[in-house]
């Protein structure tokens, strides 16, 4: 609450935050805590917050992140609430690869890649599991807006050489081939960026991997 005083604005501000005003001022944050209500409200209890959740009134992703019941309600907004709760991050990996139509398989558990360390988290809204790589191999990523959220997602050529090195197994035609990457999806990627990020991993291995899908590829194309 803010009123006028000697000419200046004077803020008041309240302690406590029902559970309509918290649905309105959290909006537009994936998932919240106590630190994000404490935006808007610093004097919000930690037990108000343990109140709401046995209440039903929110919905506990991970420790300190929280969401409302009926939030989450397509892939972007768990792909929002990925980069949320371990940061940095963005989607990847077997999430990545079907959301671009690489593989048909539909991915149940969110994907993502991170620099810190390796991660699942198991919750009432979804499974998310993170994998680590270096810092400098952060890259390849973009923004998507989503239904309520934007969202880091891998593009088409880094989610696969992720998946490739993070995955040395693959590196036979007859593993390539289990993957079911589809042909048609594959030709569609761009090359120049493909060769591109593969160098800026600097790994003869991936490479190698690399090139035997692409053969794998052709030779399902034919």
């Amino acid at each position: 609450m803010m009123f006028l005083y000697n000419n200046e604005i004077v803020v008041i501000w309240k302690e406590n935050m029902t559970i309509h005003e918290a649905r309105h001022l959290l909006d537009p944050f994936p998932t919240f805590g106590l630190g994000t209500i404490r935006l808007f409200r610093p004097g919000f209890a930690q037990q108000s917050l343990a109140r709401w959740k046995a209440a039903g009134r929110i919905i506990r992703v991970a420790s300190g992140h929280y969401v409302f019941p009926g939030s989450v309600s397509d892939e972007t907004d768990l792909f929002a609430i990925a980069n949320s709760l371990y940061r940095p991050s963005y989607v990847s990996l077997e999430t990545a690869l079907s959301v671009h139509g690489l593989i048909p398989e539909t991915i149940h558990s969110v994907t993502s890649v991170t620099t810190r360390k390796t991660r699942r988290v198991d919750s009432p809204v979804g499974s998310f599991s993170y994998r680590t790589l270096g810092t400098r191999l952060f890259f390849g990523y973009v923004r998507q807006e989503g239904r309520r959220h934007p969202c880091m997602i891998a593009r088409p050529e880094k989610a696969i050489l992720d998946f490739l090195y993070l995955n040395p197994s693959y590196d036979r035609p007859d593993a390539l081939r289990e993957l079911r990457i589809d042909p048609e999806a594959f030709s569609g990627l761009s090359q120049r960026r493909l060769d591109a990020y593969c160098r800026r991993f600097g790994k003869g291995s991936l490479e190698h991997r690399l090139r035997a899908l692409e053969v794998v590829m052709s030779d399902a194309g034919t």
